[in-house]
């Protein structure tokens, strides 16, 4: 029998809160999470860094339920709503518009409509329902005189550059602003006290969200209705030869947990159904016949060149069956034939870097602001190189050699656009950047900011250059209109201003002369105007997201190589600046099949003209023609081969056995190999057996391993969200409860530190933390949060079953940074469980907390928890 007894860590970035060991202190906190948690919408929120893996749950005590079950069965669920505790009126404005709360319940979200209590339940439904809800009867009670407050918006003074704490008044205010649509209009707000939400899955049990609201508004007499004795009936409308029992998938700890999620858990009484099993796409990489299998990492979009001498776990085989994938697709690559084992010189092909930076949004819980993920998860691309059963792709060849009597004139320069930005300030922007160029500025401290803009090969052609700016707005006023103004200047002449509103993003597009006004370098100065709120002057504050500037080009190398574009047709081209005879010129233009991945052509019969061994100021030129291809513009590389990139990493992929479906575990640890001791005695080892005898079965997966099976050897957290899902629907090896039919695992811990700086920016000398990111965790977004904002979340991972965000595991973290931190922690974690000592303390309960970002956050949490 397990301890009941409870670590709780809570995961931040600035600290780890240790809880003490309370028997049932936990079970109170996930009953309190799960049975008035959010639902489908908002269950991303439910274990924000509880780390619930550590122990199973216990018994869950009983709670005062503002909700009676009249009748309960297959087909339907009748209930009676009616609030457990009186109402609460507080202040809410200077106007003295109050605050309406109901001990219990969260709030409404919608800026502007009235904030009134709100609580989110769970009617678990049979897996072939279409239910529909009937309000059968209630009452109303008027509350005369009470005209309740709006749900406030933000305004956002300002936004510290260093990620210390936001202060109420100096960062950031509330402003209560009554949406005249509502406040004004006819119609009750909410139009009835009851109404079913998004569906949702816990642990492929299916349910529905049953909102309640117990007040409602009513304009015409400009205060609130109560509703009382609610009795609603929701028919679950299953189909004549529908399944008409919940799908219930068990495991240790789960018990208690369903009974405390849905307002009838009868059903889950039902015997269990075996889980149909669920394909993963990708997996490994290795082609058929391979006998190893090279991870190589590539940080940057370069021209990258192995020697074959460096590649010994592929002695003995023979380079024509090598090939190369990314992403699971075959890339054509160069093989330099040569002597030796393996029998080549070199192999070289076209890598880029990964480009998922932005906030993707992940849900829209309207009214309630979306919900954006950050899909940044650092710029390391991997491809993988293995021998195959037969020949691999090869780098195309295309004819590019001048005519030898009639050459086609080389074209004098072309269009290019060079970008400018720098990432070192993590502001997140729902569904845009999160990083942005600090310092910013501000109208009412340093109003304005100069860049140097360098233009290599500008030349001096007649032509209309194209300026685009993007700045980021910093602060937000409600009563102020476009409360960002700023001007700027190139080179001197001053280019249109831009004005716009909020936390949102401003763009300048505009064309200057490049023969007048352009120079490299060039500078670029740009002033926050001044912003009044009436008379009063405000904060007009911005930070740079990224300048571009397009113009006309010449065809000059920069440290040896040029990448450019040009439209398709019959063209000749002369580029200077190469450093060596031995040149390369690729045609980028085709990818394969329609996917990210590149098909290079390389051009031959490139003519390298200069000077002995390419020295002097304009070192060699390399002529060379392309004619028409049927695209509709080329992209084309001229590069020294001299100046080839290396990879960042090449290792061996050692295969695991994630993949295989008679798997079975009770309790996963996902962790990094440099992180854990596998010595047997060690804190490690002894944990793992005493999860073990306590009757969870332990599997231990490297997040190498996941990567290289669920994610195309592409770290992040995606990866690991494929691995569990995996696990999930398909590994049959664990049978919980000895009833033939197969469980899947109940429990996840991460172990190890994470970060939100994926792409190590804050790091400028470009070294990592032994530490860093060893087991990468998820970011989410979500604009006008007092609480959130932005935050770190390992419930996405663990929400498998069902397009809701609810978690299928019981997950936890345990945040250390070395090996030498997971045995201590470790250490006492099997201290407290099997001999703790005497005293208090096992019945108390100590909560530290590290440093918030921003003030009041009781209210704000209770109201996520509650809503």
């Amino acid at each position: 029998m397990l301890s009941a007894a409870v670590i709780v860590y809570i995961l931040s970035f600035d600290s780890m809160v240790l809880l003490t060991r309370v028997p049932g202190f936990l079970e109170s906190i996930m009953q309190r999470l799960v049975r008035y948690g959010p639902a489908a919408r908002h269950a991303w929120l439910l274990p924000v860094g509880l780390a619930v893996a550590l122990l199973p749950v216990a018994t869950l005590g009983a709670e005062v339920r503002p909700w009676t079950v009249l009748e309960s069965s297959a087909e339907h669920l009748i209930l009676r709503m009616n609030p457990a505790g009186p109402l609460r009126l507080e202040p809410g404005s200077e106007a003295g518009a109050p605050q309406v709360g109901v001990d219990g319940f969260g709030w409404t979200r919608e800026v502007g409509a009235p904030r009134l209590p709100r609580l989110s339940l769970r009617v678990a439904l049979p897996p072939d329902s279409r239910p529909t809800l009937t309000l059968r009867s209630y009452q109303v009670v008027p509350v005369p005189g009470v005209r309740p407050a709006p749900v406030p918006t933000l305004d956002t003074l300002s936004l510290p550059a260093d990620g210390s704490p936001l202060v109420e008044g100096l960062h950031f205010r509330r402003v209560l602003r009554e949406s005249p649509e509502i406040y004004g209009g006819e119609a009750l707000y909410p139009p009835v006290p009851v109404r079913l939400g998004r569906r949702g899955a816990l642990r492929r049990q299916q349910f529905v969200e049953l909102i309640y609201t117990p007040l409602a508004y009513d304009p015409a007499s400009g205060s609130l209705l109560r509703y009382q004795q609610v009795v609603v009936e929701i028919d679950f409308g299953v189909p004549q030869d529908g399944e008409r029992h919940a799908v219930l998938v068990p495991g240790p700890g789960w018990g208690p947990i369903y009974r405390a999620a849905f307002v009838n858990p009868r059903p889950l009484e039902q015997r269990p159904r075996g889980l149909a099993p669920l394909g993963v796409e990708s997996a490994s990489q290795e082609a058929a016949g391979s006998t190893a299998v090279l991870k190589i990492h590539v940080d940057a979009d370069a021209l990258v060149r192995i020697p074959c001498s460096s590649l010994t776990d592929l002695s003995g085989t023979d380079p024509a069956n090598w090939s190369l994938t990314n992403r699971g697709v075959e890339q054509p690559i160069l093989v330099q034939a040569g002597a030796g084992d393996p029998a080549c010189d070199f192999v070289e092909f076209w890598g880029v870097a990964r480009r998922e930076e932005n906030m993707v949004l992940e849900v829209d819980p309207a009214p309630a602001p979306p919900l954006y993920r950050d899909s940044d998860v650092g710029g390391t691309n991997v491809y993988l190189l293995s021998v195959g059963a037969g020949p691999g792709t090869r780098v195309a060849t295309l004819a590019a050699d001048p005519h030898p009597t009639t050459p086609l004139p080389a074209e004098a320069d072309f269009i290019h656009t060079e970008r400018f930005e720098e990432e070192t300030l993590f502001v997140p922007l729902a569904g845009d950047d999160s990083w942005y160029w600090s310092p910013s500025f501000s109208s009412l401290t340093t109003d304005t900011r100069v860049l140097s803009l360098d233009l290599p090969g500008l030349s001096g052609a007649s032509f209309s250059a194209g300026v685009r700016v993007s700045l980021r707005g910093m602060t937000s006023f409600a009563s102020v209109p476009d409360d960002h103004d700023v001007s700027f200047l190139l080179n001197g002449q001053v280019l249109p201003g831009i004005l716009f509103d909020g936390e949102t993003v401003g763009i300048l597009d505009t064309t200057v002369a490049q023969d007048t006004v352009l120079t490299d370098p060039s500078s670029l100065s740009m002033t926050a105007e001044q912003v009044l709120d009436g008379v009063n002057p405000v904060s007009n504050e911005v930070v740079p997201d990224y300048v571009e500037v397009t113009y006309r080009r010449e065809f000059v190398a920069v440290d040896g190589s040029l990448l450019f574009s040009f439209p398709d047709g019959d063209h000749g081209f002369a580029v200077r600046g190469i450093t060596d005879t031995d040149a390369r010129v690729y045609d980028l233009s085709a990818s394969v099949g329609g996917s990210s991945v590149a098909a290079p052509v390389l051009l031959t019969g490139a003519v390298v003209s200069g000077s002995p061994g390419c020295g002097g100021p304009d070192a060699c030129t390399v002529s060379f023609e392309i004619h028409p291809s049927g695209v509709g513009t080329r992209r084309l590389l001229v590069t020294s081969a001299g100046v080839t990139a290396a990879p960042t990493l090449v290792e061996l992929d050692v295969p695991s056995q994630l993949m295989d479906p008679s798997n079975g575990a009770g309790y996963l640890v996902i962790t990094h190999r440099d992180l854990v001791d596998r010595t047997p005695g060690s804190s490690f080892e002894q944990f793992l057996a005493h999860r073990a005898a306590g009757g969870l079965p332990v599997v231990v997966a490297y997040v190498d391993d996941i990567y290289d099976e669920f994610g195309d050897s592409l770290p992040g957290p995606e990866a690991i969200r494929n691995f569990l899902s995996y696990a999930f629907h398909n590994w049959t090896g664990w049978d919980a409860d000895g009833d033939s039919n197969p469980d899947p695992p109940s429990y996840v811990l991460f172990l190890g530190d994470a970060t939100f700086d994926a792409r190590q920016r804050f790091t400028y000398d470009g070294s990592i933390e032994p530490w860093f990111n060893k087991t990468p965790t998820t970011i989410f977004y979500q604009a006008g949060s007092v609480f959130l904002s932005w935050f770190s979340s390992d419930v996405w991972p663990v929400a498998v079953a069902g397009e809701d965000l609810f978690p299928d595991y019981l997950v936890g973290r345990l945040t250390s940074r070395s090996m030498a931190e997971t045995e201590i922690v470790l250490a006492k974690t099997l201290a407290y469980e099997t001999a703790p000592p005497a005293g208090n303390w096992i019945s108390d309960a100590l909560l530290v907390s590290g440093k918030g970002k921003r003030t009041e956050e009781t209210e704000e949490f209770e109201n996520i928890i509650l809503n």
